[in-house]
């Protein structure tokens, strides 16, 4: 059979318009990795056709009966892989129960339409609150119900099965794809179609294009299956075919019938144990020994042993041992025990042993040939699975000791973000003294290389949208083509590295340090959390230790998981390799895991610690108007004016333009934060708290840092709610009054009937949120003359501010109709003056 499949194929493709069958000669000399796809195809075949009842035959005979059964080797819940691909969202269900996600802080702010079919339903809500009939989800309950049939999973995620081994799990969907191939290629009129429609492809897929997906699977399970197993194709076939002839073991135990999960977890378990763990769980130079033998099939053995002479080609296997010569008589004895070869004296037998290197791969293969050691050893397991993550934990000092130079040389609020996106980080290290400038380019290049090796595991930038700076196969990308390879460089903007609040999905390059430290972060807390629970006798900090730039390099390394495969794996291999040395008892490496584990907990991990890395996003000059800050800080935290002598003595008490400028700065941060965690309103008893607790345990300013910038009086006497006041009180001292850098345009006097309105008006509207927004639509839309004098203010003020005033019911009712762009100055003035009046 294998030879006739080798030689001819059948061409039949249904639904090309042409439908012709032909028998087609194929070329003998086809290539040795064709040929074994081939004869496991044979073999598998031939197994299933003796066995009618079994979960082969009925894949490859009648696979439109699977569609409604639980594959092997398939995830256990489709929610489950798009939980881990999306990352951090928040899932919610609609009035009607439909599931949605949001992002970001996982908290619903605006609102939008359900988009399943027939539904519409509201769903999202604002300030946090989400609208009526939306519920949020567990995602735990979400990854209960497992599906049916065939699931296309993405390849990273093919390994993430936690029923069996990772082996075992490749291995299953290998099989898989060879027999749905086989069915396809036996029948391509009779199963094209079916199996396109379990594969999920579209419904004119021909029986072709199902072939290349279904070999594309193969291909990557077989790749994959060769770098666990470490063997050749050819050994690697070898075992396969053991592994299909212990089918046979799984009679009675497993059979076409896995209408449950349950069903499919007692198939997966016998499979593993019955016919995977036998060949792979012992050692396989000698399996495949052997079944060379029995099978004698391999020429090239055939050959070597000729060439090589028998004695030596034995003992180059170690089992010329058991070899025993022909018993012969009379005058033909030394002869026949000639032909038949004696045990190789001990200096061949020094020269043929054979002595595996020891290699990671090796250990790789030792580990995963058996299931149980990832149960048993769990560190082990996590870090072979994560080291790929783990080798760049190391970098997160790089990363924050870039972000400590850059804020050093580029202070909060004196540089824009389009000031931002025209400097270079070669021009950031050249604002540093002269001295030090050799100094920040070694910074500099440390963290390219970090950005470089990291940025690809940020797979999502904003919110759920893909990173915009990767290319389909993971190279850094800056030019956000998504085609060329584009690393970060002395000569990028710094508006990659300066970690900042994205304003949207066009403006997330600040979010590209503060994710990779988000993936750093949980990547080393992640092998902690395992080694706290399975190493007992470990020192684990109470709390999670906090780092951010302020921390030492040296400190923070001290506190990180440094890994690093040659110089912090190897050398624990070697000390706990087992092999033995006796001629005969060679072998496979064996390793000594329960040392190897308690190494790794005492030397990689070593001293680390669980570890909270705190980014401090950059506030750029501008942003407190663009965004309305200074308006929406009235809906978090209620405001009150200041007391006329104490703005008095903290005018007298800042004595230089840089000391206002650097307490701006820590005030507007602190404005930032509170906007961005209150949902609700503060309390007006929370609102009292005094500004200078706030600042040294909230946003953890050095006290000597707060205590240079913070006159007495704003120390002694400031407030929470007198934050907004302050703010507007030191922007005037530093650039004068904002109300004179309004175009003449807009500062036209209010007639007589519309200030009566407006004095009428204001006593029901909320002049602490109306006043804020004027004076930001001011500042941020009119110091020039690009808006018509004679629109309606109303309307300006609902879009051209960040402040949603169309949630406001005092607005929609009592705010003036008649006012218009060009009377703006005058209306904040008249406000402003009758709130003075009132509060005073």
């Amino acid at each position: 059979p294998a030879a006739a499949a080798a030689t001819s194929t059948v061409t039949t493709v249904p639904g090309s318009g042409t439908e012709a069958s032909a028998t087609a000669p194929r070329p003998v000399t086809r290539s040795m990795h064709d040929d074994l796809f081939v004869q496991m195809a044979v073999h598998l075949g031939l197994r299933a056709l003796r066995r009618p009842d079994s979960w082969e035959h009925t894949l490859l005979f009648s696979p439109s009966s699977m569609a409604k059964q639980f594959w092997p080797a398939m995830p256990g819940s489709f929610m489950a892989i798009i939980i881990r691909a999306t990352g951090g969202l928040g899932w919610y269900k609609c009035p009607n129960g439909h599931l949605y996600a949001v992002g970001e802080c996982t908290r619903p702010m605006e609102t939008s339409h359900c988009r399943h079919p027939g539904c519409g339903a509201t769903i999202g809500g604002r300030n946090h609150v989400s609208v009526g009939g939306n519920v949020m989800v567990n995602t735990g309950s979400l990854i209960q119900d497992a599906p049916t049939g065939y699931i296309n999973v993405p390849e990273k995620d093919c390994d993430d099965i936690q029923r069996m081994s990772r082996l075992s799990c490749r291995l299953l969907r290998f099989l898989t794809h060879l027999l749905l191939s086989t069915a396809v290629a036996v029948s391509p009129t009779l199963h094209a179609r079916s199996i396109v429609a379990l594969m999920g492809g579209n419904a004119a897929e021909n029986a072709k294009k199902t072939i290349e997906r279904l070999n594309e699977s193969m291909e990557a399970d077989w790749a994959v299956l060769l770098r666990i197993t470490g063997a050749s194709e050819s050994d690697l076939a070898l075992l396969m075919h053991g592994v299909i002839r212990n089918m046979e073991q799984m009679r009675g135990s497993a059979q076409s019938n896995l209408n449950t999960n349950a069903a499919r977890e007692n198939f997966e378990a016998n499979f593993e144990a019955k016919c995977i763990t036998p060949v792979f769980g012992r050692d396989r130079r000698e399996f495949a020994f052997a079944f060379k033998q029995e099978l004698k099939e391999s020429n090239s053995s055939a050959q070597l042993q000729m060439l090589l002479g028998d004695d030596r080609f034995q003992s180059l296997f170690e089992r010329d041992l058991e070899r025993k010569p022909k018993a012969t008589t009379g005058a033909g004895a030394g002869a026949g025990a000639a032909a038949a070869g004696q045990a190789p004296t001990s200096a061949d037998r020094r020269l043929w042993q054979i002595r595996e290197p020891l290699t990671f791969d090796a250990f790789e293969q030792a580990f995963n040939s058996r299931p149980s050691n990832s149960g048993t050893y769990p560190l082990i397991a996590l870090l072979l699975k994560e080291e790929a993550r783990l080798t760049l934990v190391k970098y997160t000092a790089d990363i924050l000791a870039w972000h400590a130079l850059l804020y050093e040389v580029l202070p909060m609020f004196t540089l824009s973000r389009d000031e931002a996106r025209a400097l270079t980080n070669r021009e950031a290290v050249a604002r540093l003294p002269p001295s030090r400038r050799a100094e920040g380019m070694k910074i500099l290049d440390r963290f390219c290389e970090a950005f470089n090796a990291t940025f690809p595991l940020v797979t999502l930038l904003h919110e759920c949208n893909a990173n915009p700076f990767l290319t389909k196969d993971g190279r850094v990308d800056l030019s956000g083509s998504g085609t060329l390879s584009d690393p970060m460089s002395a000569d990028k903007s710094v508006f990659f590295s300066l970690p900042a609040m994205s304003h949207g999905e066009t403006d997330a390059q600040g979010l590209c340090t503060i994710r990779v430290l988000q993936e750093l972060q949980n990547c080393h807390n992640s092998l902690l959390d395992v080694l706290d629970k399975h190493v007992p006798g470990r020192s684990v900090a109470a709390q999670s230790t906090t780092v951010s730039y302020a921390t030492h390099p040296d400190v923070l390394r001290r506190l990180l998981i440094i890994y690093d495969r040659e110089e912090s794996l190897m050398p624990i291999l070697r000390l706990n390799v087992e092999q033995e040395i006796a001629y005969s008892s060679g072998g496979p490496l064996g390793f000594n895991m329960t040392g190897i584990q308690t190494a790794i907990a005492g030397t990689v991990v070593g001293a680390a610690q669980p570890l909270v890395v705190h980014v401090h996003p950059y506030s750029f000059a501008g942003d407190m108007q663009s965004n309305g800050l200074i308006a929406k800080l009235t809906t978090r935290c209620p405001q009150q004016p200041l007391d006329a002598s104490v703005k008095g003595a903290i005018s007298r008490e800042i004595t230089t333009q840089m000391q206002a400028l650097e307490l701006t700065q820590v005030l507007q941060a602190c404005t930032e934060f509170l906007v961005a965690i209150n949902v609700v309103s503060m309390s007006a008893t929370a609102a009292a708290a005094p500004l200078d607790a706030y600042v040294q345990r909230a946003r953890l300013v050095p006290l000597a840092k707060w205590h240079a910038v913070a006159p007495p009086a704003v120390r002694q006497h400031i407030c929470l709610h007198h934050l907004q006041a302050l703010l507007l009180a030191l922007e005037e001292q530093l650039q004068g009054s904002f109300l004179d850098r309004v175009c003449l345009r807009y500062r036209e006097p209010l007639p007589l009937a519309q200030e009566r309105a407006l004095l009428e008006a204001a006593p029901r509207m909320k002049l602490d949120v109306l006043l804020p927004t004027l004076r930001d639509l001011m500042v941020g839309q009119l110091t020039s003359d690009q808006w018509p004098a004679d629109a309606e203010l109303r309307t300006y003020l609902t879009y051209a501010t960040n402040v949603d005033l169309d949630a406001e019911d005092w607005f929609a009712a009592f705010f003036p109709e008649s006012l218009t762009l060009a009377m703006t100055h005058a209306t904040f003035v008249v406000l402003n003056d009758l709130q003075r009046r009132t509060t005073a």
